[in-house]
């Protein structure tokens, strides 16, 4: 079993061999856990028969297009709250009933579907946003 550390926080595990003796095999095990190491550096070593694989992020540029990248995103909202909305305003005004539910129900389906998209893409830009590093501002923000 090699010993896979990796650099940036200092994790430390066993993983066979095979898988860490080729580069993709690696990543590939990795990118579930550890997808900003999609591009990592990687380096072996053999200490005492056992190889040691060291795995550290490639540097690049910070927030490189994040910022531009949220700009240019429409805004939009969840279809599955829409959905909601929609439904309850039904609801209130008296209009859904059993009948009304059943015809609504191939849409209902499609806008939770759609939701559950739309969750998972909120999720990875925050994921992306929070692996972004800090950076010092150029000027004062107004009010401060």
């Amino acid at each position: 079993m090699a010993t896979v550390i990796l650099l940036h926080d200092g994790q430390t595990f066993p993983l066979d061999d095979e898988i860490a003796r080729d580069d993709a095999m690696l990543r590939q095990a990795l990118a579930p856990f550890y997808s900003d190491l999609a591009n990592a550096e990687v380096a072996r070593e053999t200490v005492n028969g056992q190889m040691i694989v060291k795995v550290s992020r490639r540097a690049g540029p910070k927030g490189s297009g994040s910022l531009a990248a949220l700009k240019s995103a429409p805004e939009t909202i969840n279809p599955a709250v829409i959905m909601q909305h929609r439904l309850m305003t039904l609801e209130q005004n008296g209009q859904l009933g059993v009948e009304h539910l059943l015809l609504l129900q191939a849409e209902i389906a499609r806008a939770a579907a759609a939701g559950e998209l739309h969750l998972k893409e909120v999720e990875q830009t925050l994921k992306a946003l929070r692996a972004c590093q800090a950076r010092p501002g150029r000027t004062l923000p107004l009010g401060f």
